[in-house]
């Protein structure tokens, strides 16, 4: 369902979301994942998810980071782009970067490999 551009937002996505635990998700297929919860889901939902991968892609210009897209971004420049979306002064910007973060997130830490390496060493 996901095009190859689209599968590979979703991986610069989530190296830039996780930054730090990076390793966690090496191995899991994040776009795979995001294809395999679109699948069933209501046309609504599928389309709106493509429009913020999109938006987040090719929206850079817009924020003021010149003509690149973002998975063109090196981390510091990929950092301080999420940045503005997740602190816009605009209750829809933040709210649909929000639901492209708890969707992908989400999809990384439920799976049973993530979950056993984050919760390594808690009683």
């Amino acid at each position: 369902m996901l095009t190859e551009p689209e599968r590979r937002i979703i991986r610069a996505l989530a190296g830039a979301m996780l930054p730090m635990r990076e390793e966690l998700f090496r191995g899991v297929d994040v776009a795979g994942s995001i294809d395999d919860f679109m699948q069933g889901a209501p046309a609504a939902l599928t389309l709106s998810t493509r429009l913020a991968i999109w938006a987040v892609e090719l929206g850079p210009l817009a924020w003021g980071f010149g003509p690149t897209r973002f998975t063109s971004m090196d981390r510091e420049q990929a950092d301080r782009y999420l940045s503005r979306w997740d602190r816009s002064p605009r209750y829809t910007i933040r709210s649909l970067f929000f639901a492209l973060k708890v969707v992908v997130m989400g999809l990384v830490y439920d799976r049973p490999e993530v979950e056993a390496d984050f919760c390594r060493g808690r009683g």
